[in-house]
């Protein structure tokens, strides 16, 4: 159950920060409607980073795990005698996980921060194939540890 509400976190956000050509979805839990988008490869990597920060947090000992949400921008770096593309985090999302041994509300379990601010700091759209047109990524950690899922 607790691997669902990691990813229907991981879902909500995506589907506000995958900027490109997407087909949306929806999802349930905690009785809220949760947007997704309907792509299987996505599914498959959200369920996987979401199983792995799950399984990793051991509800004995209440550890802590983390998911993180990374949006870059490529941009050319240039040099005296050479050029490359480096991809220039514009948006992280830090969503802490906590393993609770006894049942909370559900009032407490959601929290949700305004996403408004941020959408300054997108960067201007250069093409718009696929489901993103910026360089993304998810990351897992349990303490100072960096899972692979």
């Amino acid at each position: 159950m607790g691997a669902k509400y990691c990813a229907g976190l991981l879902h909500a956000v995506l589907f506000h920060r995958l900027l490109g050509i997407i087909k949306p979805a929806t999802i349930e839990f905690l009785d809220v409607t949760i947007p997704k988008i309907d792509d299987p490869k996505i599914d498959a990597m959200v369920n996987a980073k979401a199983d792995a920060v799950y399984r990793a947090i051991d509800l004995a000992n209440n550890k802590k795990g983390q998911l993180i949400v990374t949006f870059a921008d490529r941009v050319t770096k240039k040099s005296w005698f050479s050029s490359g593309e480096e991809d220039v985090t514009w948006e992280q999302w830090l969503l802490d996980i906590t393993a609770i041994a006894h049942p909370i509300p559900a009032s407490i379990i959601l929290e949700h921060t305004s996403s408004e601010q941020g959408r300054a700091a997108v960067p201007r759209i250069k093409e718009s194939s696929g489901v993103s047109p910026f360089p993304w990524r998810i990351e897992v950690r349990v303490g100072s540890v960096e899972l692979a899922a």
